[in-house]
């Protein structure tokens, strides 16, 4: 939905182009509107964007004004964006009664893309911009309220840009005095300049943003007496120079439009052209008044003549604002020394006469002029003081202070006052308060004659807390015993910081490491003194449980001595305690599993808080020692035999033979045993780490010893006759084997109840030597041996 405008917002405005620099085709377009403010509506439009919202612009071809807008754009149009304005505001006296001609030069830009490749017609192209409406003011063109303006920009290709007109001049012109319009060309050389004809365009107030293509433009109906080239009420023909001025002679008070035509050449070929419209006001300002002085702020703005001031007070004073203007003050006659604004303020001690000097370069009827003289008499004073409750430095956690006044000769009853902070309004009361820096200063004045005005004022330095954090980079608040948690002072730069452990000072260090429990603070002082607290940091550190482990017996490696080791550590929990190690199930050991060997068992146990501890006992498993005797042994009585045994032996081992009976060296591993009777022996292996135990038993069995001659002289002679085996009763089934030389057996017996007497089949047996084998039971082994037979 399309806005519409107040009547008359547009005085004026043209179109320039430019490239940009270091590109090829990229380029600059701008638009300058003149808007007038002399209505709260169109201030407010300006204010709001209105007056420039869909402010568009097309392009077309000159030959045949078609619409190549597309070419450039996209979307077919122009749309201006971001802009500055500039204010022409104009300074009148006020006899002239002419109300507010303030103005602005609004500049609006949109960077576009001309490729002269595409764009290479020799007729050229131009830029149309129409927006309603003109001023309402206008004395030379009929229902100007109701016609647009139209801006027309050409161009052709190779152009790097189009004429820049001269800012536009923020003046009037006095009836039936010579006057200049200025609008020369300032960017481009080879300007030819003429008018141009108003075009009446087709926008209207209801529809302000047409954009019309001009294949045949409509000129602006003109009031009697006025054209294109009279387009000002002048008693001398208008000339356009050359230059781009217009000299005139004004025969008539009002508001003329103009258009000047800019054409930019080369070689005798145009280039480009631009045209600028422009409201031209002329008015009777008969005698101009002389500027007045008065007093600062007043209502009243009438000329003073005198002034009373009040030692140790001061006045302002003031004259006319103009900022086409320059001033100069003087005192006495003689100037004041950077006295050169429209306002002058004096103190007590410098009474006297003043006067202002303005001079407008702008002002065509009167540039110069000087006001009357203003005299300033003394009078009685007081004294004005300021005392800030916190002194005038302090940090803003102590704001806000109270800054409270003593007046000395008088009462604050007979007073006003005005603070400000840095020239901004604070309050009217007696006091004020403080919580920020700059300079507080009050201005009493007397609400009776002579009105004196006094001040006084305080340099207060408000300064801020310094940053401060504690950074708690461990990321934890709760530890347990033997952990650590690290804080880390975070501050600004030229800040010192002090770290407190339940308000006790504790350490400058940047980073600390808390291993107590305690509330942490950080404080933060920074170079103004100022100090500033983190939040504290509550750490709470838990003591680790005790835990107990005693030591554990040791173990044989066997499968049947697995043991619960919940019995040897405190405190005893099967959900809060874990034991590890190698053979470990549960609380378990199993040292089958485990294997021989020292293997430490782990005992961990976690308190209710999360705490841990352990403690650690070995679990010696010891392999059972090896201990072997071999065969029972038999052996004669009278007889020695080294009992063998084959098992662990060594340092790491003892052992004990039972019972000692027989044994001729008990305390030896393979001891020699001659028992007179049968004996049964054990032999005990004790490894002496794990006391692990192994034994083994064997028999010694113990037979009569059988006495066997040599020799026997089986003669007859009744002496020697037989071979007698003595000790033989305690073997009934000995057997007795007698074989010759030649390895054939010559006797035989069971029993032996018959000795050998040297007799086979009958027959003696001839003298030698006979080889025996005598076996006396099936325990006893063989004896042998040889007998010598004689006769």
């Amino acid at each position: 939905m399309q806005h519409t405008f107040a009547q008359d917002p547009f005085v004026g405005g043209y179109l320039q182009l430019s490239k940009v620099a270091g590109t090829t085709n990229q380029f600059q377009l701008n638009i300058h509107l003149y808007i007038s403010l002399h209505n709260t509506t169109n201030q407010a439009d300006l204010a709001s964007g209105i007056l420039t919202k869909d402010l568009r612009a097309k392009v077309y071809r000159k030959r045949d004004n078609v619409d190549v807008t597309a070419q450039i754009d996209a979307s077919g149009v122009i749309d201006f964006t971001g802009g500055s304005s500039t204010s022409i505001d104009l300074s009148y006296p006020n006899n002239c009664n002419i109300g507010s001609l303030a103005s602005k030069d609004l500049v609006l830009g949109k960077n576009i893309t001309l490729d002269f490749t595409q764009l290479s017609d020799p007729d050229g192209y131009y830029v149309i911009v129409e927006r309603c409406c003109r001023s309402s003011q206008l004395t030379n063109i009929a229902n100007p309220s109701s016609t647009s303006l139209l801006l027309y920009l050409f161009f052709t290709n190779g152009i790097s840009q189009t004429p820049e007109f001269q800012k536009a001049q923020g003046s009037f012109y006095c009836l039936n005095q010579s006057s200049f319009v200025n609008l020369p060309v300032i960017n481009s050389g080879g300007i030819e300049y003429d008018f141009e004809p108003l075009y009446k365009g087709l926008s209207s107030p209801s529809s302000p943003l047409v954009l019309p293509q001009l294949a045949s433009p409509k000129e602006i109906p003109w009031m009697s007496g006025y054209s294109t080239r009279s387009p000002i009420a002048s008693s001398i023909p208008i000339v356009l120079s050359n230059t781009g001025t217009v000299q005139f002679l004004p025969s008539k008070e009002g508001l003329y439009a103009m258009k000047i035509m800019a054409t930019q050449k080369l070689g005798g070929r145009i280039i480009s052209q631009a045209q600028v419209e422009y409201d031209v006001l002329v008015k009777d300002c008969k005698e101009v008044e002389r500027p007045r002085i008065y007093i600062e702020g007043s209502t009243n703005t009438a000329h003073v003549n005198t002034i009373t001031l009040c030692q140790k007070s001061y006045r302002v004073l003031e004259t006319q604002a103009n900022p086409n203007a320059t001033y100069q003050w003087y005192y006495n006659g003689s100037p004041l020394p950077n006295a050169t604004t429209n306002k002058l303020r004096i103190n007590d001690d410098v009474t006297g006469d003043y006067r202002v000097e303005i001079n407008d370069p702008n002002a065509t009827c009167k540039p110069r002029e000087t006001s009357l003289l203003t005299r300033v008499i003394g009078d009685g004073g007081v004294g004005l003081s300021l005392t800030p409750s916190l002194g005038t430095t302090i940090c803003e956690d102590k704001s806000p202070g109270t800054i409270t006044p003593s007046i000395s000769g008088a009462t604050s009853a007979d007073f006003s006052f005005d603070w400000t902070l840095d020239g901004f309004t604070l309050t009217s009361n007696r006091d004020t308060e403080y919580a920020r820096t700059g300079v507080y200063r009050l201005v009493i004045t007397q609400k009776n004659s002579p009105f004196c005005t006094f001040d006084a004022s305080l340099n207060i330095a408000v300064n801020p807390l310094p940053q401060v954090d504690a950074q708690n980079v461990s990321n934890k608040t709760y530890i347990c015993e033997g952990d650590v948690v690290t804080l880390k002072a975070e501050v600004n730069t030229g800040t010192t910081w002090l770290w407190q452990k339940d308000g006790v000072n504790l350490s400058t260090d940047q980073t600390i490491n808390i291993t107590q429990s305690g509330n942490y603070q950080l404080q933060a002082t920074s170079d103004k003194g100022c100090k500033k607290n983190a939040p504290e940091v509550a750490i709470t550190v838990s003591p680790k449980p005790t835990v107990t482990f005693a030591p554990i017996p040791s173990f044989c490696e066997a499968k049947n001595l697995a043991t619960d080791l919940s019995i040897y550590v405190t405190p005893v929990s099967s959900n809060a305690g874990v034991f590890t190690g190698k053979g470990m199930t549960g609380s378990v050991f199993d040292p089958s599993k485990a294997g021989s060997g020292v293997w430490p068992i782990v005992y961990e146990y976690t308190s209710a808080d999360g705490c841990k501890n352990s403690a650690t006992s070995n679990a010696i498993v010891d392999r059972v020692p090896r201990v072997q005797l071999g065969e029972d042994i038999t052996i004669f009585r009278g007889q020695q035999v080294q009992i063998p045994v084959v098992g662990s032996q060594g340092s790491d081992y003892s052992f004990t033979w039972s019972p000692t009976t027989g044994l001729l060296n008990p305390t030896d591993f393979s001891p020699i045993a001659a028992p007179i009777s049968h004996q049964e022996y054990t032999l005990e292996v004790v490894a002496n780490t794990s006391r692990c135990k192994a034994s083994d038993k064997i028999n010694v069995f113990v037979y009569p010893k059988i006495d066997i001659p040599n020799s026997f002289t089986p003669n007859g002679d009744r002496m020697n006759d037989t071979w007698e085996l003595d000790g033989i009763d305690e073997y009934p089934n000995i057997e007795v084997k007698i074989y010759n030389r030649w390895g054939n057996e010559i006797f035989y017996s069971k029993g032996y109840n018959q000795p050998f007497d040297g007799i086979q089949e009958g027959q003696r047996i001839p003298t030698g030597t006979y080889y025996y084998v005598i076996k006396p039971n099936v325990n006893l082994p063989a004896l042998t041996g040889y007998v010598t037979v004689v006769k």
